[in-house]
């Protein structure tokens, strides 16, 4: 670091990027994908399962 520097942009970005995990993480909605899509079935099973 250069003198007169120090990391609180570097902990704010930290702070930013854990919160937003940690919304995701906690968050009960499921990306939506097109009927198509290679995933959409798998996703249909794990459903079922809950």
């Amino acid at each position: 670091m250069t003198e007169g520097w120090d990391a609180a942009g570097q902990a704010q970005d930290v702070a930013v990027v854990y919160h937003l995990g940690r919304r995701i993480a906690d968050s009960d909605a499921w990306p939506q994908r097109e009927a198509d899509s290679e995933f959409a079935g798998r996703r249909a099973e794990v459903s079922e399962q809950e």
